[in-house]
């Protein structure tokens, strides 16, 4: 045992003093490799530190023989020429760089502690090897939790994404008809001309209804539209209708080629749905939609003369579409404010930011 304790420390000693050397083998493994560019080289400096903790903890663990007798017992005694052991002669071509570089290292200096040490280098390397496998059983555990997570939030981002869909373009759409219905029954004994152009627009909206719940599901809506903003949200106000349309003011101002597709369809939903909220629930006489677009950030307000409500913690019922909004403005880094109070309109303010790619056009 003794002389066991006494080889194990030798070998320690030399792989202490070749540690130096290793490293260099493992970094120009890593370089000759895929680690070339420039924008590598914190991955090259990253691999080399953990290479050298692992190195560290194997000369601690056989200078104290605290792992390399198990290591040293586990190998079987028949060797190749080469000094190494047959059952891992067709392990190189998986093991690491970080292995073959201290086993070319160590076997070239296996004269220095003597021709009866090769079974303890044989033992290191088997020590050497199991740590490494270790680290990258680690690595890779941590590495599946982390893709794990991931798969986890982005099935939840998916099922509010879908949520959103569904109401902004079936749901809205949806009220939208039953409003129609409803001018539909009142107008239908006074005016049936004009209750009949009611239930035709209801019986539209429906069908349009039914084709963006196909398009959701199916994931093919169509991104963009070729129409300009105001055109798109002016069209949006006038079909909604009613016995006595509010009046309507909508202004945009600014390039509108300096959104990005992606954000000009999110601006498009965010302010459609403020402006639906205030048809709805306002009962205003005049509903105003501002949208100003900056080259680094959007600006928009929906502002009403309705009948306002406490926008306390819990929005009043009705208003579900706010989280919605709120929810595609905080994805791009933006936010929704609503500001109101019983008998004093409501005003929901905007603001997006603008970042990558200037294109696209509303959606």
């Amino acid at each position: 045992m003794v002389k066991r304790r006494e080889a194990c420390s030798r070998v320690a000693e030399v792989l202490e003093a070749r540690v130096d050397e290793i490293l260099a083998a493992y970094e120009a493994s890593l370089r000759s490799d895929h680690m070339e560019s420039a924008a590598d080289e914190s991955d090259v400096q990253r691999h080399l530190d953990h290479a050298r903790g692992i190195l560290a903890r194997v000369v601690s663990e056989m200078r104290h023989a605290t792992g390399a007798t198990a290591a040293v017992h586990s190998v079987h005694t028949r060797f190749r020429p080469d000094g190494l052991p047959y059952e891992r002669a067709g392990d190189f071509s998986r093991t690491p760089a970080l292995f073959d570089a201290a086993v070319h290292t160590l076997l070239g200096g296996a004269g220095e502690t003597g021709r009866e040490s090769t079974e303890d280098i044989t033992g290191a390397l088997s020590l050497l090897h199991r740590r490494i496998v270790e680290r990258q059983s680690t690595v890779s555990r941590a590495h599946l939790d982390s893709l794990l997570e991931q798969a986890g939030r982005a099935k939840a981002e998916e099922r509010r994404r879908i949520a959103r869909e569904l109401h902004d373009e079936v749901a809205g759409y949806l009220g939208s008809a039953l409003n129609l219905l409803d001018l539909h029954d009142l107008y239908r004994d006074s005016h049936p001309d004009l209750a009949r152009q009611r239930l035709d627009a209801a019986r539209d909206t429906i069908v349009q209804s039914l084709g963006n719940l196909r398009d959701v599901m199916s994931g093919l809506r169509p991104l963009f539209s070729p129409e300009p903003l105001r055109t798109a949200l002016t069209k949006d106000l006038e079909a909604m209708g009613g016995a006595h349309p509010p009046d309507l003011r909508v202004s945009v101002v600014g390039d509108e080629s300096w959104l990005p597709a992606g954000v000009a369809k999110e601006v498009y939903l965010i302010v459609r749905e403020a402006q639906r909220n205030a048809v709805r629930h306002a009962r205003a006489s005049a509903i105003k939609v501002e949208v100003r677009i900056e080259p680094d950030r959007i600006l928009a307000s929906v502002e009403d003369d309705g009948v306002g409500f406490d926008p306390g913690p819990a929005p009043p019922q009705g208003h579900g579409g706010l989280l919605s909004m709120r929810e595609r403005a905080e994805l791009l880094g933006g936010s929704v404010v609503l500001e109101s109070w019983p008998g004093g309109g409501c005003r929901v303010l905007i603001r997006l930011l603008l970042k990558g790619e200037r294109s696209g056009r509303h959606a």
